[in-house]
């Protein structure tokens, strides 16, 4: 292993930890109980509850860092079709993530982003040609999204779909 692979991550698009934002909110709370002597326990359960809370707060800070890295950058392929591989390598990020990231900038209304029924390359921006596809028997088996006749990707997530 290089030093370059060993000192480098891939940019990272994980899900919110809502579980243990919870988690962390409830041991600071018995922590501080316990602490007035209402509740058995410890006050190093609150202690414990804010580490935890600061993970949880840098996963949130990661998560909107990279979607602003992944707008920036297809803002820059403004009008353009890209394999989804080609960008994901541009933005040093598993193609699963930066798929998330897509679809929920979609999502936000942030950015007009589809896949390419055939190829499942990523287009940005308005398409050139609007055709509307009609709506065919089989759905997407990850984002339900009805799947034109033929496709062999999803034209909403980019799914393959064979």
């Amino acid at each position: 292993m290089s030093e370059r692979e060993h000192h480098h991550h891939k940019m990272r698009y994980e899900e919110p930890p809502y579980f243990l934002v919870g988690l962390s909110i409830l041991m600071i709370g018995w922590g501080l109980l316990s602490y007035v002597g209402l509740v058995g326990g410890s006050v190093w359960i609150a202690w414990g509850g804010a580490i935890l809370l600061i993970i949880s707060v840098s996963t949130f800070y990661t998560r909107r860092a990279t979607a602003r890295t992944v707008f920036g950058t297809l803002q820059s392929h403004e009008g353009e079709k890209i394999q989804l591989s080609k960008l994901a390598d541009e933005l040093d990020m598993s193609e699963k993530d930066l798929r998330s990231a897509m679809i929920d900038l979609r999502a936000e209304g942030r950015v007009k982003v589809g896949f390419d029924k055939n190829t499942g390359d990523v287009v940005i921006g308005e398409p050139k040609e609007i055709v509307k596809a009609p709506r065919a028997p089989g759905f997407c088996a990850y984002c339900s999204y009805p799947l034109p006749p033929g496709a062999r990707f999803c034209p909403s997530c980019g799914s393959s779909v064979e």
